[in-house]
């Protein structure tokens, strides 16, 4: 119940302020204040978590200045860096959630500032029901900062500030290793101009064959190729197959992107929505591509915001152009599937419980 009643506050409020100042233009500093009811929320539920996910233990530990060896020998030094500091002025433990999900919401806030005010709502529904971020990010903290971080650096290379995006992609890697992956940014914008409407389409059907006939037993090959705690991972069979389950609730988005293709194939955009509508659906076709093994996707959780894209441009042209029924049967469809979650069946990541019980 907590985190619905936290979704609908947050959309509320997001469209309440967006409706009020849709005629200013605001800077990062006054979209954050108009803003910070949301985000305040979030950081006093999200860091308050206790027991949440299977390495919230690992990382108390941790936030007590204990097996940070680890850390640095797997080069992050940023993560460490953060604890050790904080450490330094006397603070241990469970704050340190709250900091490091701070950081996470100022990067999101750093995306959403992109986008214009009156949209922010819709923004918040896609990221809070269909990247699932929002609740599972405490069961990998490390990379979820990472992925932020990564996915600010995905807004950079589409603004064509390469060498801006190169330093944070440096930080993102001394949070969390996998971050290398974001190097594939480069290049995107060139390849993503070249491809047409109908090859997204065979990208979205190779990914579906993909994420049910890839298996582990064809993943040897990429040993080499892993660092050793991944590699370990195949290695020792802790890569395992999705349930049938949890790959239809990433199946179940699929009609409305074929919604979003279908629009965009037959009205033009301007270029900069070309591209990130592009970014957005190839993003969401390699995570789909990769569904069926688990830990192996979490590499591909860098493009889990990314991957909303193709839907907040769709539903942003609902709205405009007040096609309000469809427009409240996508919305009303996203919350209803997040509310069995959170409500109906809720457990792990989407059962609150916290330090203020």
């Amino acid at each position: 119940m907590v985190f619905f009643l936290n979704y609908l506050y947050s959309v509320i409020w997001a469209y309440c302020v967006g409706k009020h100042y849709v005629n200013q233009k605001l800077s990062t500093g006054a979209f954050f204040v108009l803003l910070f009811p949301v985000f305040s929320v979030w950081l006093f539920l999200c860091g308050g978590q206790y027991g949440v996910g299977t390495d919230y233990w690992s990382y108390l530990s941790l936030f007590n200045g204990n097996d940070l060896n680890g850390i640095w020998v797997k080069g992050e030094y940023v993560f460490g860096g953060i604890i050790l500091l904080f450490n330094s002025l006397g603070l241990h433990g469970q704050i340190l959630f709250y900091v490091f999900y701070a950081i996470n919401f100022l990067f999101l806030i750093l995306v959403f500032k992109r986008f214009p005010l009156k949209l922010t709502f819709l923004l918040i529904i896609l990221y809070i029901t269909v990247t699932s971020l929002f609740n599972n990010q405490l069961n990998t903290l490390r990379q979820a900062t990472a992925i932020y971080i990564g996915t600010y650096v995905a807004i950079l290379m589409l603004e064509n500030k390469s060498w801006k995006a190169f330093g944070f992609i440096l930080v993102a890697m001394l949070v969390h290793q996998s971050a290398l992956i974001l190097f594939i940014f480069y290049g995107f914008n060139y390849f993503i101009r070249k491809i047409s409407y109908y090859y997204l389409l065979v990208f979205l059907i190779v990914a579906i064959v993909l994420s049910i006939t890839l298996k582990t037993d064809l993943l040897e090959f990429a040993l080499s190729f892993l660092s050793k705690e991944y590699a370990w991972y195949l290695k020792g069979d802790i890569v395992e197959e999705t349930g049938m389950l949890t790959k239809i609730t990433k199946y179940i988005f699929i009609p409305i992107y074929l919604l979003a293709l279908w629009h965009y194939k037959k009205n033009e955009m301007p270029e900069n929505e070309m591209l990130l509508f592009k970014w957005g659906w190839v993003a969401f076709c390699m995570r789909i591509s990769v569904m069926n093994l688990t830990i192996v996707n979490r590499l591909f959780d860098y493009f889990l915001i990314l991957s909303i894209f193709p839907l907040f441009l769709y539903l942003f042209y609902l709205f405009e152009s007040k096609k309000v029924f469809l427009f409240l049967c996508i919305v009303f469809f996203l919350s209803f599937f997040y509310s069995l979650k959170v409500l109906i069946f809720a457990r792990g990541e989407y059962l609150y419980d916290s330090i203020y019980f």
